[in-house]
């Protein structure tokens, strides 16, 4: 049976659906940014419309405005994308049940089926860019291929509103002129080291010597190799699935420049709640911890630590990642973002018991976290805070569970 599988992108999502609430936006340059008010100014959507200007996804809004001062910007409205993110997903669950969600703004379909071709395919791809038009006033572009690698290729080939099939056939003709950045996980340093073997193009490697690319990039190069010959037999996971979280984490750009080591520990401490928080709630313990430090827009540091113990807790992460920050940063100098990720996740309820103190002070930490956690649920956020907290309200004020904003890519490289 021939794979038959759909990778759908709605274009500039966010944007397009800030136009569904606001007509008068419709034509026009468009930004979806943080408030610049608070610092968090930086363009996590635009429309095709701001794109002709130049305007990029992640950079700050005074530069944006910069090169198109016209530029209009709307606040991130998260409720709405998720709303007509929804909304979207009931359509493709119309067509097959075997939907795998990336992100609020693409998916990846198995449309397979015994007498299923890429006729068959390329016109369900048409009636869904059809029914999305029609029913909601959002476009998709969408790629039809018989591995997800490729689908994902070809969602990008034309946007926006495009349709391109790509098959065993036609797949070199298509795929393999591209760079090789744009084959998926084949990230920045991968191609940068691609290049110096003299590899740029997806057709490159996938002619490469496959010994070559073992020795210098051993199993995921070859996947990756592998990928850009059309073997990629990646399933797409069905709707019951749930995707394994392999990182969690939280950043923060602060209302204003801090300096102190109390501001530091306060804010430190919020986002070690928060991310302590959300590895509870997705039943993880993390094994290493991330930080990443902002002084100004050029300078950045970072810094990890793997643990002895695995934890979910917060005054475990807060005292490491204080560590981190001080092995990279000097008091007196201006911090103006920090940022806390946590990874090697531990699944499940098993916990390896352990007589040493530092495990044992852990539990104690646990139970005052769950207590913590109790009284918030019931009362509100502000209802309950560490002593430090009452140091600076408004730094304490900062909810990252609440209010963190999603920027695009990961904040530790």
């Amino acid at each position: 049976m021939q794979r038959l599988i759909l990778h759908s992108d709605l274009n500039c999502f966010y944007a397009a659906v800030e136009c569904l609430y606001d007509r008068s936006l419709k034509g026009k340059p468009v930004a979806v940014c943080g408030d610049p008010n608070k610092r968090h100014g930086i363009v996590l959507a635009k429309s095709y419309e701001a794109k002709a200007f130049g305007i990029h996804t992640g950079e700050t809004v005074w530069q944006a405005k910069q090169k198109c001062p016209e530029l209009i910007l709307v606040p991130v409205h998260f409720e709405r994308y998720k709303k007509y993110s929804k909304l979207v997903r009931d359509i493709y669950y119309e067509y097959t049940n075997f939907v795998e969600p990336y992100g609020l703004d693409e998916a990846y379909l198995n449309i397979s089926k015994p007498d299923g071709d890429f006729n068959y395919a390329l016109e369900t791809a048409r009636k869904i860019n059809r029914e999305i038009k029609e029913k909601l006033g959002l476009t998709v572009s969408i790629g039809v291929s018989f591995t997800k690698s490729f689908a994902k290729l070809g969602s990008d080939y034309k946007k926006p509103d495009g349709i391109t099939v790509i098959t065993p056939d036609n797949f070199k003709d298509i795929v393999w002129p591209l760079d090789v950045d744009r084959l998926m996980y084949v990230g920045n340093a991968t191609r940068n080291k691609l290049e110096k073997l003299g590899i740029t193009t997806i057709g490159m490697l996938a002619n490469a010597d496959e010994r070559g690319i073992a020795e210098n990039f051993g199993r995921n190069g070859l996947k990756a190799r592998n990928r850009a010959l059309g073997r990629d037999f990646e399933p797409v996971q069905d709707y019951v699935y749930k995707r394994k979280i392999k990182s969690i984490g939280n950043s923060v750009t602060l209302p204003y420049d801090i300096y102190e080591e109390s501001d530091v520990d306060i804010t430190l401490m919020v986002l070690a709640e928060s991310v302590a928080h959300r590895l509870r709630e997705n039943g993880a313990r993390c094994n290493t911890i991330q930080i990443e430090i902002k002084e100004d827009v050029y300078y950045k540091a970072s810094a990890q630590k793997k643990l002895r113990y695995a934890t979910n807790v917060s005054d475990d992460i807060f005292r490491t990642a204080k560590k981190l920050f001080e092995s990279r940063h000097t008091y007196g100098r201006p911090v103006r973002s920090i940022g806390i990720k946590v990874c090697e996740l531990d699944f499940g309820e098993t916990v390896q018991l352990s007589l040493d103190p530092e495990f044992k002070r852990s539990e104690t930490q646990l139970k005052i976290d769950n207590m913590v956690e109790a009284v918030r649920n019931k009362y509100g956020y502000e209802s309950i805070k560490r002593g430090i907290m009452l140091l600076n309200n408004e730094l304490s004020e900062i909810n990252p569970c609440a209010d963190h904003t999603v920027y695009p890519g990961g904040f530790v490289q």
